[in-house]
């Protein structure tokens, strides 16, 4: 009876210790063959000590075991430092100085999908990173196209090199059994008032507010960077737009580069010399470049054409082009009186393509003396202008914006159900679909709420609604904030227990 019950201590102990992933990763270990030891003959004195020298095994093993099981209360189990994977989802891992598993946390709900539960306790470190890459690849955040993966490490500098390394390694060898590339980028965390504010102040890790931190903080001049803007989107996307800054690489270390997800530059490059009504072939000084303009991922294309300098955003998600710029590379001063307002906007309706006498909206003319131009903006259609027109009627400089015209939805605390007109719901269905590479429609959606907020004199949306997965027949709630312009300045999915007849 004795025997037994300390067998069962053992077990217990050792189902304690292991987490219930176990299995999932066991698969990727090798499988050593057990060795068959041959009979020998033994003498009671043999016996006798090979009996005690198996009862102090037995007892060493229950200890043991019954120690790893209570992580917390001995010295080593204290936290030695902590890494955060950021994709989408966040997950943060408490290690101890053995570099074994304390807690896993996750930091937002698409953590919460990824962790599913599981008990990393007292696992190795590089086992439970494997582990919980593979759930976001088998989850779908991380694909050929949202290949970037953020390791945000809080240790003794002296340590942070081997984690880096070890982690990186690690995530290198899981993705590649997949066919993908990984792009892994490091951080130390290092204290700071500002990323420690944004991270509260969004509910993202401090890790990713690092990051976002150091795009700002090293932003070109001119660019319409805002946390705001920058917080929603995913850790590949960021990348693509460090891709443009040039940050020390002991400050962020990478080992790889971002993949491209969205439509690409061959296409954003023939959509703005289509606009521009020009060929690759007529054009020089040619670049297409990723960037966010006021919270939209868009291409930068820009090249030179008959001494005018063109600049042309395109919608990456769409390939339509957003923004037209062009400017004459070298000017002098036009000569001339002043021409009159009803002058000016006629020769910027011309310009524009517009007949005569359009009625426009929002006109404004501003005259200049001193450098005898004029600066002219309009709306129409969806559509704002704004050019320089010299006091000759030359044109200086020409520029159109896309300003998305939604259409009337409730006032303040009124709900509604959408209709397929309804542009605000299709702009997130097709941002949706991109960040997560699925194919929701209207038709499969239900229990839409869009709630109308106007504080401060700025509006924004707040949109619930479920899908269900027809392939896994699991439904998912999300949960997302939109502007008057149709961006999307947060959005979260959840997933919701679905119960449905399986007809067995």
């Amino acid at each position: 009876m004795k025997k037994k019950k300390i067998e069962q201590q053992v077990a217990q102990s050792f189902s304690n210790a292991q987490p219930d992933i176990y299995n999932s990763v066991a698969a990727d270990c090798p499988t050593r063959a057990a060795a068959v030891a041959k009979p020998k003959n033994t003498t009671w004195g043999w016996k006798i000590a090979t009996c005690a020298l198996s009862l102090l095994l037995v007892v060493a093993v229950v200890f043991g075991g019954v120690m790893l099981g209570r992580n917390s209360n001995v010295p080593n189990e204290a936290v030695a430092a902590s890494v955060t994977l950021d994709v989408n989802p966040s997950v943060s891992i408490q290690i101890n100085s053995n570099r074994r598993v304390v807690n896993v946390e996750a930091l937002n709900k698409d953590g919460v999908i990824i962790v599913g539960g599981k008990d990393f306790k007292g696992v190795q470190l590089e086992l439970a990173v494997d582990a919980i890459i593979g759930s976001m690849f088998r989850h779908n955040y991380i694909r050929a196209d949202a290949n970037s993966v953020l390791v945000s490490v809080d240790s003794k500098q002296s340590e942070y090199n081997d984690l880096v390394k070890l982690i990186s390694d690690e995530i290198t060898v899981e993705l590649k059994g997949q066919e993908i590339s990984v792009n892994v980028v490091a951080q130390w965390i290092r204290s700071s008032d500002a990323a420690s504010a944004l991270a509260a102040q969004y509910g993202i890790s401090l890790g990713k507010a690092q990051l976002i931190t150091k795009i700002l903080d090293n932003a070109p001049e001119g660019s319409t960077y805002t946390a705001e803007n920058l917080v929603p989107l995913t850790v590949n996307e960021l990348m693509l737009l460090m891709q443009n800054l040039d940050i020390p690489s002991d400050v962020l270390s990478q080992s790889g580069s971002a993949n491209d997800p969205f439509v690409g530059s061959d296409v954003a490059k023939a959509s703005a010399l289509e606009r521009a009504g020009l060929t690759e072939q007529a054009v020089t000084r040619l670049t297409c470049k990723i960037d966010n303009d006021d919270g939209l991922m868009v291409y930068e294309v820009e090249f030179v054409c008959d001494g005018w300098e063109y600049e042309i955003n395109v919608n990456a998600r769409t390939g339509e082009v957003v923004k037209f710029e062009k400017e004459l590379a070298h000017h002098t001063a036009p000569v001339g009186e002043r021409p009159t307002r009803e002058r000016v906007l006629a020769v910027a309706l011309e310009k524009a393509g517009l007949p005569e006498g359009t009625d426009v909206t929002s006109s404004q003319v501003a005259f200049d003396d001193k450098d005898k131009e004029c600066e002219v903006k309009f709306s129409y259609n969806g559509t704002l202008y704004e050019m320089e027109i010299g006091y000759d009627l030359e044109l200086i400089s020409y520029q159109e914006k896309t300003v998305p015209v939604l259409p009337e939805l409730p006032s303040e605390n009124q709900w509604l159900n959408p209709s397929v007109d309804n542009e605000l719901v299709r702009a997130l269905l097709e941002f949706l679909n991109k960040k997560y590479g699925i194919d929701i429609t209207l038709e499969n959606t239900h229990g839409w709420e869009i709630e109308k907020e106007t504080e401060h004199g700025r509006t924004t949306y707040d949109i619930e609604f479920n899908w269900e997965d027809t392939s896994t027949h699991i439904t998912y709630e999300f949960e997302c904030e939109m502007d008057s312009n149709m961006n999307v300045l947060s959005y979260e999915r959840e997933r919701v227990d679905s119960f449905y007849d399986t007809g067995v």
